[in-house]
């Protein structure tokens, strides 16, 4: 097993994260052929191309239906050189069963021993080694590299290997049991002091007007600083990013509700259509129609939530600046600025109702997709879609259960979580190996309150400083002067 450098995740490495915690892993990139290529194609090469093809298309279909596989390819680093005949292989599990390909049972998954295919396969070997520090792969933890090499032996004695290399994209279970580490990568700082200046020349511009015809891209703190007289400016862009920040989370929640309402009225006009006891064709159409409009909702839920919550880790390191700034206003602010602290003030209360629509949102997006669990949506479901569906609402079941501060409610939720994931494997058991093997694993890492906090604590210490920003909010309004409020 090959031994990684360990630290704590940054803010967005934490929020890429917690976007991947529900919504499907994605396969990626190219895939590179390597050596063999200048061989002549004999009979044994054609073979050992269909056999590396073989694994990374079955580590692809692993990595889609069991995010965990990347965690596994993570550990098996440069792997074994085995028999791809016998059973030695996990990734030639499928490919040796014979008994029932179309219902996989454990007991059924029976290595290849004797007969023409073994005959034909028996000179290969397959070694799958992983590395994720390939030159495209660099400072991404997220990408990893898979080799497939296939060796043989030619009749004449001759070794031969042939090898087949691809980059996927996945997330280490790991990462979400590493502290979150609150810092800020430049781009995102350089945003947000963008962001700043524009906040402060919207509240400004009334009095001073030639701040309202510089170009945003032209703005610099000097130009504000000279219509705010005996200020701080590291208070002003304190001052400032507060102000940008609480807005732009109240504008996404405005704006994300804008497209999601008339969605939800389109969903709920095809209603009728799934209650009715025989379907025709235009029917399972419109069936079809409102699968697709409840995971757009639900998609868009998510992205609500997922947006406030990064939003307001990055107010936070900012609250005890502004604590300073706003005992003393008029000092910190100037005379000009220390104006317009009622107006800072008021906005920060209004972001007091953060953890709610955090909690609204996410709430709202499981809701959707468990929805489409039941009948009789779940019956015009494509059966192809299901575990996608179900993976959904088991991740936002965990978002769920991880966002309550409580042990009584967490362990509620939990508990139904559990269900969901036995219910699942019940009915998935020898029809998706894959998928059970995702369910299973999710059972071990949810098996009580306690280990599934461990194994998510970058994101139980995300959501209790989401939870905890209410406190500090009154804390910071207590302070300032009473003709300030």
């Amino acid at each position: 097993m090959k031994e990684n450098s360990r630290r704590a995740m940054t803010l967005v490495e934490i929020m890429i994260a917690l976007g991947l915690l529900a919504f499907s892993y994605v396969v990626l990139i190219t895939t590179f052929q390597g050596a063999g290529r200048e061989m002549a194609f004999s009979a044994e090469h054609y073979t050992a191309m269909f056999l590396a093809q073989k694994v990374l298309e079955d580590v692809n279909q692993r990595l889609q239906e069991n995010p965990h596989t990347f965690t596994e390819l993570v550990n098996d680093a440069t792997g074994e050189c085995v028999p791809v005949v016998g059973g030695a292989s996990k990734y030639f599990r499928l490919l040796e069963n014979t008994v029932n390909f179309s219902r996989l049972l454990p007991e059924e998954d029976l290595p290849i021993t004797q007969g023409p295919l073994f005959d034909q396969l028996k000179g290969f070997t397959i070694q799958v080694s992983t590395r994720l520090d390939h030159p495209l792969a660099a400072g991404k933890r997220n990408l990893i590299e898979v080799e497939a090499i296939i060796r043989w032996k030619t009749r004449e004695g001759v070794a031969r290997e042939y090898r087949l290399s691809q980059l996927l994209e996945g997330t280490d279970d790991g990462a979400f049991a590493e502290p979150y580490t609150p810092t800020i990568a430049p781009e995102t700082q350089a945003l947000l002091d963008r962001g700043a200046l524009t906040a402060l020349v919207g509240i400004l511009a009334p009095m001073h007007p030639e701040l309202a015809a510089i170009p945003a891209d032209a703005l610099t703190i000097s130009q504000i600083m000279n219509v705010c007289p005996g200020a701080s400016t590291d208070a002003v862009m304190d001052f400032g990013r507060a102000l940008y920040l609480i807005q732009d989370f109240l504008s996404l929640t405005q704006k994300t509700n804008a497209i999601i309402q008339p969605l939800e009225a389109e969903r709920d006009g095809l209603l009728p259509t799934l209650t009715k006891s025989t379907k025709n064709s235009i029917d399972y159409a419109a069936c079809l129609k409102y699968t697709d409009l409840q995971q757009r909702i639900s998609a868009l839920y998510q992205e609500k939530g997922i947006g406030v919550v990064q939003r307001l880790l990055l107010l936070t390191p900012i609250l005890p600046k502004l604590k300073i700034v706003f005992a003393n206003p008029a000092t910190n602010l100037g005379p000009r600025l220390s104006l317009y602290t009622p107006l800072a003030v008021g906005q920060l209360m209004m972001s007091n109702q953060a953890l709610d629509i955090v909690q609204l949102a996410f709430s709202s997006a499981e809701k959707c997709y468990l929805s489409l669990t039941q009948p009789p949506i779940l019956e015009t479901l494509p059966r192809r879609q299901e575990p996608v569906i179900f993976r959904r609402v088991l991740d936002l079941q965990k978002i769920a259960t991880l966002l309550l501060p409580g042990d009584s409610e967490a362990k509620a939720y939990l508990k139904g979580y559990l269900q969901n994931t036995g219910q699942f494997r019940a009915k998935y058991l020898g029809a998706n190996p894959n998928f059970v093997a995702f369910l299973d694993r999710e059972s071990e890492r949810g098996k009580d309150l306690a280990t599934f906090r461990q194994n998510f604590a970058g994101l139980v210490q995300i959501f209790k400083i989401v939870q905890e920003l209410s406190v500090k909010i009154d804390e910071l309004v207590a302070v300032v002067p009473k003709e300030y409020r």
